[in-house]
């Protein structure tokens, strides 16, 4: 659920792969002013949410002064930065203006300054800080609780890879990714690998695949999965030098057609497998063992193509290869007959 209070939206395709839960207790406290401070409709109550966060490592003024002026230059967002430029061009102390105006003015009342509720100046005034002293919680969160921020994870990528290089365990990562060539010796035991979309029910013939590295070179180790009756195969290239988890879906999955009715079952859940994923599918690699991902693909973005008789062409396959394995699966009763 999500949208403004008066008009929410609802979706049943909600995918956060990543919500930190951290075990810290004061690192539990940040992230929970921090969601407070989301959650209300007030902007005074918004901005003393965010301090909060602050407070927890820094539990006095002149500290939190310092540590909002040291880390300015870390806030990224671009309605944050132009307060900043504002306050300065007024030619006051950020840190000061913020803990004076801001955190202390509506914490306390009966003296200056204080934040009148009922003041459209004061109200104004903190709706311009409130950009501000939401992106100084989240440095914080990030830099001073370890907790990484959703646009760091996005643009480290390490999500890709994140468990597969437990996998293939720090100090082999660290060789690979120096590009040199690693020999049979020295390749890690996969687990059975589960290749998935996400929001999708599971793919019976990319299920527990087995998985077996075939080579390591140059920065990318290359491994082969195989159904157990070796009908269907597809080639997971993981890439430590670029922390990238690379597939090509629709040349490198395939299935072999021995003229069984399963062989032609496999074809179809194949085949729609590569639709789906052609429609901005969301490519996961599971642990089919121990059930838990261990990368992802952001969502494939098909270029230079046209959609609706691509989409119409995988259906038609899709309906012929159906039509197919029924002829099979009668041909079989009628001679068990």
């Amino acid at each position: 659920m999500g949208g403004r209070a008066r008009h929410p939206t609802y979706t049943q395709e909600f995918y956060r792969p990543y919500l930190p839960d951290p075990l810290e207790q004061r690192t539990r406290w940040a992230l929970a002013f921090y969601r407070e401070g989301l959650s209300l409709n007030h902007v005074a109550y918004q901005c003393l949410s965010f301090f909060k966060v602050l407070n927890i490592f820094l539990p006095t003024g002149p500290n939190q002064k310092q540590w909002i002026n040291a880390h300015i230059a870390d806030v990224s967002d671009e309605k944050a930065k132009a307060r900043v430029s504002s306050i300065q061009a007024q030619h006051q102390d950020v840190g000061d203006y913020l803990y004076s105006s801001g955190r202390c003015a509506i914490a306390h009342a009966g003296e200056a300054p204080t934040a009148d509720p009922e003041n459209p100046s004061d109200i104004r005034r903190l709706g311009e800080d409130l950009p501000l002293v939401r992106a100084l919680a989240e440095v914080a969160i990030e830099k001073e609780f370890g907790v990484r921020s959703a646009s760091t994870v996005y643009r480290e990528h390490l999500y890709e890879l994140e468990g597969f290089q437990e996998i293939f365990h720090g100090p082999r990562v660290e060789r690979i990714k120096t590009l040199t060539a690693i020999g049979p010796s020295d390749w890690p035991v996969l687990p059975r690998l589960s290749i998935r979309l996400a929001f999708h029910d599971p793919y019976e013939p990319l299920e527990r695949m087995n998985a077996r590295i075939i080579k390591i070179d140059q920065g990318v180790g290359f491994v082969r999965c195989t159904s157990d009756d070796d009908l269907t195969q597809i080639v997971l290239k993981l890439s430590f030098a670029q922390e990238r988890l690379q597939a090509d879906i629709l040349s490198d999955l395939d299935t072999v057609d021995d003229g069984s009715v399963s062989s032609a079952q496999a074809a179809v859940k194949v085949r729609q497998f590569k639709l789906d994923y052609f429609k901005n599918g969301i490519l996961e690699v599971w642990n089919g063992d121990a059930v838990r991902i261990l990368g992802r693909c952001d969502a494939f973005l098909p270029c230079n193509v046209d959609m609706s008789r691509t989409i119409a062409s995988f259906e038609a396959s899709i309906r012929a290869i159906e039509e197919e394995a029924n002829r099979r699966a009668l041909a079989q009763t009628q001679a068990q007959h």
